[in-house]
């Protein structure tokens, strides 16, 4: 493998995921962590970091909405009469 297709080997092979663990993310400061991994990777493009920037604010929208909103109890079938 040349130099050329080994850098690229390589800077796909770190950023790959990082946007779809924040995707599945279950806490702030899970996404926090993704985050300063990602702040890592120096080799990432500008728009790839946009991107998990992006991921990362809809990800602790969805965990702070499910934070206040509990889940609802169940209906239970049935004739209740």
């Amino acid at each position: 493998m040349d130099k050329k297709h080994f850098r690229r080997y390589i800077k796909i092979y770190f950023t790959m995921g990082i946007k779809e663990r924040l995707q599945t993310a279950t806490s702030e400061k899970e996404v926090d962590t993704l985050l300063q991994k990602g702040k890592c990777h120096t080799n990432a493009s500008e728009a790839t970091k946009r991107k998990w920037q992006k991921v990362a604010k809809e990800a602790l929208g969805r965990i702070n909405k499910d934070k206040n909103n509990p889940k609802k109890k169940e209906k239970t079938s049935g004739n209740n009469s």
